[in-house]
């Protein structure tokens, strides 16, 4: 009870702190029409938009309270990404009248989806393998002492998704989280046509939108384990149910105003940072940029990870993975179409072309490795080293090219990665049997999640 009443408090205060300078210098950029450093600016507005999706992720998961699950589960997915979407969204409607900026929104979308499976997912699973190793330890010393019963009280004080994890240190996935993986398969499939077609349009925005539909239907029918409130969500979810929905409702309209006011601003300091001193901008919008977006939720997932709800932290990330690669990348057309005044589609050139599909073949792998439902320490290094090997690769650009006399390519980097994660693709299909299996049961797996819940509700209203 100490903790709730001295370190939650302050950390809403501190996230409530972290969006004035935002607020202030946005103020003074309006009335007096101030300039600072672009890079000034965007550490300023990123960390507003950094704090106000602190507020916004304890305030989507307190709001669980106070409405049905399938609606929350609709509105908390969308809530607790609106930085990424408010970025995103700024640099298309800006393509609108500028095409360069077309480039830099894809270079974020693709960013952001990228770094969700690169880091935060193997992240999740070496907070549990650190854990399991620990208790290993732990365990061995306490059986030198002979202390085997406590060693066993303390283990059933331990929470965590099942011994599975505890033994092998991986992360289990919840059965209803088929669903997830299910629509991540699709999105992921469909937007292999994309870089083929030169452009994301308005038919790819109805078929990724749709599936973003069809998915949290789907959801709103299967059995999920909702994870335990903690931290300063927990603090406000305790509070009475007419305080509770104030401060939901305040938190919501606060962060969303500061994110739409920071989200244009930091973007442009973004760009105009990497003009200024000599880096790729595209490079700065496409890694930078969505750090600020993308960490709020990372940090809550491995909250739930530290404290054993492994399972929870996974699926967290994953629901954000099918976010981002249907809903986000078809309402790029969408924005864009408004923007120009008509119906048209967001361009992309070569090198866009290239970071979609870079992302899709990733994506695809992240799949292929998930498709048992579980996610061990070597599938976690794979994603993580083929992630950040492709990160640095702008930075071998030069001197590979000094050293080997020719001229590389780094888009010839891109086209590399992605078939190497589809040739390891093919190697795991051909040699992991447990894995076909499970693909090939996916969509059947997730049907059975969703259908046996409508079918309990109909037996128990006596309609069967």
């Amino acid at each position: 009870m100490d903790r709730i009443f001295t370190r939650d408090p302050l950390l809403i205060v501190t996230a409530i702190a972290g969006t004035f300078p935002a607020i202030v210098l946005f103020i003074l950029a309006q009335t007096q029409d101030a300039h600072y450093h672009p890079l000034v600016s965007s550490l300023i507005y990123g960390v507003g938009i950094l704090s106000a999706a602190f507020l916004l992720s304890w305030a989507a998961e307190a709001f669980e309270h106070d409405i049905s699950h399938g609606l929350a589960l609709a509105l908390v997915a969308i809530i607790t990404i609106l930085p990424e979407y408010a970025v995103d969204f700024s640099l298309v409607w800006k393509a609108g009248s500028d095409p360069e900026y077309a480039g830099y929104a894809v270079a974020n979308m693709t960013g952001a989806n990228r770094l969700l499976i690169g880091i935060a997912w193997p992240l999740i699973v070496a907070i549990v393998w650190f854990k399991a190793l620990r208790r290993s330890n732990s365990g061995a010393s306490v059986a030198m002492a002979s202390t085997q019963n406590i060693a066993l009280r303390l283990a059933e004080r331990i929470p965590g998704v099942g011994r599975l994890e505890n033994r092998h240190g991986r992360v289990q996935l919840h059965k209803s989280q088929a669903i997830e993986l299910s629509f991540l398969a699709g999105a992921t499939i469909y937007a292999f046509t994309i870089p083929f077609k030169g452009q994301i349009d308005l038919l790819d925005a109805v078929v990724l939108i749709g599936l973003f539909a069809a998915y949290m239907w789907f959801s709103s029918r299967a059995e999920v384990v909702e994870p335990e409130l903690v931290g300063p969500a927990a603090l406000i979810g305790s509070l009475s149910p007419r305080r509770r929905q104030i401060a939901v409702l305040s938190a919501f309209t606060f962060a969303a105003t500061v994110i739409f006011i920071s989200a244009e601003p930091f973007a442009e300091g973004m760009i105009e940072t990497g003009k200024q001193i000599g880096i790729d901008e595209f490079l700065l919008i496409q890694w930078i940029a969505p750090l600020a977006s993308e960490a709020p939720e990372i940090v809550v997932a491995c909250i739930f990870a530290i404290r054993g709800d492994s399972a929870s932290a996974l699926g967290l990330l994953v629901s954000a993975k099918v976010n981002q690669w249907s809903l986000l990348v078809g309402s790029l057309p969408v924005v864009y179409s408004i923007s120009v005044g008509s119906p048209a589609a967001l361009p992309l050139d070569d090198r866009q072309a290239q970071e979609v599909f870079l992302t899709a073949a990733q994506s695809l792998f992240a799949v292929v490795l998930l498709a048992t439902l579980y996610l061990g320490m070597r599938g976690a290094m794979a994603l993580f080293v083929l992630f950040t090997t492709q990160l640095v690769l702008p930075a071998l650009e030069e001197p590979l090219r000094a050293l080997s006399g020719t001229e590389i390519s780094l888009a010839d980097g891109r086209w590399w990665f992605s078939f190497i994660y589809l040739v390891v693709i093919v190697f795991i299909i051909a040699l992991s049997g447990e894995r076909r299996r499970a693909l090939i049961a996916l969509p059947r797996r997730a049907y059975r999640q969703a259908y046996a819940i409508t079918h309990h509700e109909a037996v128990s209203s006596g309609r069967h």
